[in-house]
């Protein structure tokens, strides 16, 4: 009878440590001009290393979207963050050293993926329709 207690406790906490993780989208951003292969190979490595420190295990990359499954307490972390990952600087020198206009970019792109994600989390804070509007400076290539 204890070791089918066992089984049963097992199987009940891998069922509710499932029904806590979500899947999300993180969009990726490529700033000044279009990512080469490198510039890509890049993003990825430090968006892996982002995921391991993050101890996240289930991620996908693609050159313009990372897909994370995880606990909802690391994906609010993970959103927290993201605007700064996101944002792909390819000027060099990189613009937070360089000239304002540039800073600019890297700023609007930042508030840019902030509403992105914003909109997709549960809170569903900004609509849809006015974030396209609000950004037309700049584009994502």
């Amino acid at each position: 009878m204890k070791a089918h207690s066992c089984v049963v406790f097992s199987i009940l906490m891998g069922t509710l440590n499932c029904s806590c993780t979500t899947v999300h989208d993180y969009p990726r951003c490529y700033l000044f001009r279009a990512p080469e292969v490198s510039d890509i190979a890049k993003a990825n490595d430090e968006t892996v290393k982002l995921m391991n420190a993050l101890k996240i295990k289930k991620f996908a990359v693609a050159k313009d979207v990372v897909t994370v499954e995880s606990r909802s307490d690391l994906q609010f972390k993970l959103e927290g963050i993201w605007p700064a990952y996101g944002c792909v600087n390819l000027r060099h020198p990189p613009p937070e050293t360089g000239d304002i206009n540039d800073k600019w970019v890297v700023a609007r792109c930042q508030d840019f993926l902030d509403e992105v994600l914003k909109r997709n989390s549960l809170s569903k804070e900004v609509p849809r329709t006015n974030i396209a509007g609000k950004y037309v400076e700049f584009t994502c290539h």
